[in-house]
């Protein structure tokens, strides 16, 4: 069986000795004795210590008891209980001048000695626990991440914690046993009146979110306090508790959320927010306007219904990548809006995080494309018609810029430059003239060029004859002629 504790005994009668061990044995306690103080020395030095130290304050010879427990107790915070067999006062008094957790008279009996023994260990024990439970108040109000401060019934500082150091620019060490008379309580221009004083009446006050600045810092910030009654055993107001809380982090979030808001908002792209299993949770008025549907329509539920039955799998396949932590951007598709008609959307996909870095949910951003894409269609079908009109004609057609370089240019060309179309591309009209020619082109052209009107000339080359007319094509920058910015000889780069 395990026994009850260990107990040194310091006893110099060896008769004495043994009484007293049987008994505390016959206990269940483990007893360890030694006769001398010096011997009792060098057992506390051998581990393990022991749970109890039952001291006999008359040694005799060398040290005696008190000394030895002065000794015991420099090194070790442990119990000691002293035995005597004076009961004067003088005697009692030497032994309050140590920590002791008990006085036995000898002779009195082996039920006072056990009762004195279990008191003891009882106390030290209780004693032990408030000094735990004290170290873990100060540890944690010193490290909490929140501002405490205690102030007593006088309005004295008595705790400020680490956090109010630092929210405040002013150390414990300023403010400790000083009233709130000499040094106001900052942060709050009016906290005595408003906050302090209904605490000390027994009023639990909260402050509202309140701006503050440190000038001795230039801290800016948000905070909230709290300000209670602090009360002893009997339930006594006998000071105050006051608790602040830093804003600032959440202020400026909220506010950069508040902006973000107001960005998406006004944006006239939709975007739209998700679970990571697909539920809308998000849903910005461009949403609505791209596809009709309002955000209370589409709040919890899919994606499904824009999306036309030969794109079914579509968003399935796209929700993949912002789940494996990928984006993806201007990818191009087609969705259908509330009343049937068909957009070509540009989506942007990617996943959203949690603090944590794990994916928390899916953001989508579509640009409507439906009028940019009918455009490039209808400038692709103008460019595909007038390829086959130039084409269709046997005359050598070209169109040129201000510098006369080919833009393009029809399959007569072509033929008769011995070239494909393709080559046309960026060839010098006057490639291949004689000068003199090549000069009488270049003024003719920059006529049509400056007045916008069309030009007509007869010219013989190469034993041929040429007849040519020129005219001016709008730019889309105004009207048909209009110069650019002027180059060489009056020539800008404008088609």
């Amino acid at each position: 069986m395990e026994p009850k504790g260990t107990i040194l005994l310091v006893e110099d009668e060896r008769m004495v000795a043994l009484a007293e061990a049987r008994a505390l044995e016959q206990e269940g306690y483990a007893v360890v004795w030694a006769s001398s103080g010096g011997e009792a020395l060098e057992r506390i030095a051998v581990s393990p210590l022991p749970d109890l130290v039952l001291m006999d304050m008359n040694l005799g010879g060398g040290l005696d008891g008190l000394e030895v427990a002065r000794a015991i107790l420099r090194q070790h915070d442990l119990p000691v209980v002293f035995l005597s067999s004076h009961t004067d006062r003088e005697t009692v008094e030497r032994s309050r001048q140590i920590t002791s957790y008990g006085y036995v008279v000898k002779g009195t009996g082996t039920a006072v000695l056990l009762a004195a023994v279990e008191t003891a260990r009882e106390l030290f024990s209780a004693r032990r626990g408030a000094q735990e439970s004290r170290r873990l108040y100060r540890d944690t109000v010193l490290s909490v991440q929140e501002g405490i401060a205690v102030l007593d019934q006088d309005l004295r500082y008595v705790v400020w914690n680490r956090f109010m150091e630092e929210l405040t620019g002013i150390s414990a060490e300023e403010l400790l046993g000083r009233s709130v008379e000499e040094c106001p309580f900052p942060l709050w221009d009016r906290g005595t009146d408003q906050f302090l004083l209904p605490a000390l009446q027994g009023e639990r006050v909260d402050a509202e979110d309140t701006p503050f600045f440190v000038p001795s810092t230039g801290r800016r910030g948000w905070v909230r306090g709290s300000f209670a009654p602090r009360r002893d055993a009997a339930g006594r107001v006998s000071g105050v508790l006051v608790t602040v809380g830093n804003l600032t982090v959440r202020k400026q979030s909220e506010e950069v959320l508040r902006q973000l808001a107001a960005i998406v908002a006004v944006a006239q792209d939709a975007i739209i927010g998700q679970t990571p299993e697909g539920v809308i949770t998000f849903w910005n008025p461009g949403a609505e306007r791209l596809y009709g549907y309002t955000a209370e329509e589409m709040m919890g539920q899919t994606l499904l219904c824009l999306v036309p039955s030969d794109r079914a799998g579509e968003p399935e396949l796209l929700r993949r990548f912002p789940l494996a932590g990928e984006s993806i951007t201007a990818f191009d598709t087609v969705r259908r809006a509330r009343d049937g008609s068909l957009k070509d959307v540009s989506l942007s996909i990617f996943p959203l995080r949690d603090d944590a870095g794990a994916v928390a949910g899916i953001a989508s951003i579509a640009r409507d494309m439906t009028a940019q894409r009918r455009a490039e269609r209808a400038a692709e079908e103008s460019r595909s018609h007038v390829e086959a009109l130039m084409n269709a004609q046997d005359q050598l057609m070209a169109l040129v810029d201000r510098r006369g370089i080919v833009l393009e240019g029809n399959e007569a060309l072509g033929r008769h430059w011995g070239v494909s179309i393709p080559s046309l591309r960026g060839r010098g009209l006057f490639q291949g003239i004689d000068r003199r020619t090549a000069i009488l082109w270049r003024r003719a052209l920059g006529r049509c060029f400056r007045q916008g009107t069309p030009q007509h000339w007869e010219e013989g080359h190469g034993g041929r004859h040429y007849e040519i007319d020129a005219f001016p094509v709008s730019s889309g920058r105004g009207s048909p002629g209009r110069r650019g910015p002027p180059g060489r000889h009056g020539e800008g780069p404008e088609p």
